[in-house]
């Protein structure tokens, strides 16, 4: 591709195109790619006001019926695509295939149709409605992001009115849309797609997510991508800055052709890296591991030269289970996954989860869950739940290499009292003559500017620290990560979120305890040096990015690192410290 574009290039005897450009977005998955482009069009012109003869009804009804069928079928085709794919994926189209099963908005869309609309105008009418409050919905995949909501509507009105895409007619190419949902996207990867760019989207959205862990380069946020791109254009992504060029001169497409095939011969050399040991230059060791939720990712990321998981997220296993499983279905996890890993650790995160993921044993419906009943608030709440899941962990601890941690601290009173907890259970188990690893050790998640502000008494009180950037930086700009009207706001790389960090690992290495980082600040291709010279121990990452952040790590200098980190907390925003670090970055 590159050869043919640049022999057209050239023999056109001209610099640039009259028409061509550059756009900047959000990188959200590194990889550079040139190929023509593939824009999407909306698919959807309908009136949510149209009227339908009394004799229609049945009929219109019936092609409801049908459309829900067909999308159902489709999101199951692709659940069972994906099915061997990273289970976060799976997860992503399944929590969609819910919305779908739901009966309660089927019924309301048949009502508006009975009172005179179309379909169409039914569909467009209650999803609207479940919309503004979805919050308030008992179905807690509702409550969580209302643009899913937006993605359902679209494929329903899509089949209704028999618009079909054709993703055929994007092999090869890089995907530009306004916004893309998940199961269009497997579908995209399936046919072959290179690249994405979207208009909307925040970099922990699910489609961000699904991209990365496709190994696809994305930029998000790309104001107008879909009406300043046509299709066939010549695009070159650049999924490390961001930046995007239409049309791009012969010396841009020579440049990138060089930096292209210095990528390849980069991925190439990264499976030699699977024994090497992960230390900088100058020999400071940082530890990697990896963020997973399932025994097969974990047996995966084994091959890959992982030394321990980061962070086992636990309530996964509700949302496949349907409900919170007893403590012996627990126990047949934990250890299974310890044996997995031994003798590397396994970190276990207590449940976190709230009335956005669960709603079993929370009184009432929450308007603002991120702010509410969850995490340990939840877990100290309902002390039956959590006795059986620290039971469950401590069974499964004989091994002697799983550590216990609990999400959402914000006071001492949260920790001590689960302390008090674990020794009671210890007490238990002792008494039935259980074995369990008696100096299980004991952290917390950092997530929260409380847990920052006291973490020099918490960290008397842990084994370790973990710091999840992702709700960090919500909590701290007051910015919702889901919410694409302040995705230019939420930033990891904001001098209150960085200082943080570093308040931080500096109360924890005062009383001789490690620091973690799992959030996606941690895998970012621009953090690597500035996380290194914060002093965070261990960075634990997405398996895929794995061997990248190892090569990152040792070829990088602790004390250059650190000086590094000086001058970056002086800088005044995150667009000062980004164009710094890539200045100074190698």
């Amino acid at each position: 591709m590159w050869k043919k574009l640049i022999e057209s290039e050239n023999s056109t005897n001209t610099e640039q195109y009259s028409n061509s450009g550059i756009l900047k977005g959000i990188p959200t998955s590194g990889g550079i790619i040139v190929a023509k482009s593939y824009v999407l069009d909306d698919l959807i012109s309908v009136m949510p006001d149209e009227i339908i003869d009394n004799n229609d009804k049945d009929n219109e009804i019936a092609r409801l019926e049908t459309a829900y069928r067909e999308l159902r079928k489709e999101f199951e085709e692709a659940v069972d695509k994906v099915i061997n794919s990273n289970s976060t994926i799976k997860t992503i189209i399944e929590s969609n295939l819910l919305i779908i099963k739901d009966d309660y908005i089927k019924k309301n869309i048949i009502k508006i149709i009975n009172n005179g609309f179309s379909a169409e105008s039914s569909v467009i009418k209650e999803f609207e409605i479940q919309k503004l409050f979805f919050k308030n919905s008992k179905d807690p995949i509702l409550r969580e992001r209302s643009i899913e909501l937006d993605h359902i509507k679209q494929r329903l009105v899509s089949r209704l009115k028999h618009l079909y895409i054709n993703y055929s007619d994007s092999r090869g190419k890089i995907l530009i849309a306004d916004n893309v949902t998940p199961t269009d996207l497997v579908q995209f990867v399936d046919a072959g797609i290179r690249g994405l760019i979207t208009e909307v989207g925040g970099i922990a959205s699910h489609v961000s997510i699904m991209a990365r862990a496709y190994d696809i380069p994305s930029v998000i946020g790309v104001r107008d991508a879909t009406r300043l791109l046509i299709d066939d254009s010549n695009i070159v992504l650049d999924g490390f800055s961001g930046i995007i060029y239409y049309n791009p001169s012969f010396s841009i497409l020579k440049q990138y052709s060089i930096k292209s095939q210095e990528i390849a011969q980069h991925k190439l050399e990264l499976g030699s890296l699977i024994s090497v040991e992960s230390k900088t230059i100058d020999n400071h060791k940082i530890i990697i591991s990896i963020n997973a939720d399932k025994p097969d990712e974990m047996e995966t990321a084994m091959l890959t030269g992982s030394v321990s998981i980061g962070l086992m997220r636990t309530e996964t296993m509700i949302m496949d289970y349907g409900k919170i499983p007893d403590e012996d279905y627990q126990f047949q996890i934990y250890n299974k996954l310890a044996q997995i890993v031994y003798p590397n650790e396994i970190t276990i995160r207590a449940f976190d989860i709230g009335s956005d993921k669960y709603s079993e044993g929370i009184p009432y419906t929450e308007t603002n869950p991120a702010l509410g009943f969850r995490g340990i608030r939840f877990l100290l709440a309902r002390d039956d739940v959590f006795r059986h899941q620290i039971r469950a962990i401590l069974r499964a601890s004989v091994l002697k290499n799983i550590k216990l941690m609990i999400p959402m601290v914000t006071s001492l009173n949260e920790v001590t009292k689960t302390r008090t907890i674990i020794k009671e259970c210890m007490n238990e188990l002792d008494n039935q003559e259980i074995l369990y690893d008696t100096k299980i050790k004991f952290g917390i998640m950092i997530e929260t500017p409380a847990a920052v502000l006291i973490s020099e008494i918490l960290s008397k009180n842990c084994d370790f620290f973990s710091i999840g950037t992702n709700d960090l930086t919500q909590y701290t700009l007051a910015a919702d990560r889901e919410n694409n009207l302040v995705t230019d706001i939420y930033d990891s790389f904001h001098p209150a979120v960085l200082k943080q960090i570093q308040m931080t690992v500096e109360s924890a290495h005062k009383n001789n305890i490690r620091v973690a980082i799992c959030g996606e600040l941690a895998g970012h291709t621009a953090a690597t040096n500035l996380l290194i010279g914060l002093g965070i121990d261990e960075l634990s990452v997405a398996p895929s990015i794995l061997l990248e952040l190892k090569s990152r790590i040792i070829n990088s200098k602790y004390k250059s690192s650190k000086r590094l980190v000086k001058k970056i907390l002086d800088l005044d925003d995150s667009n000062s410290i980004l164009q710094f670090l890539e200045e100074n970055n190698n």
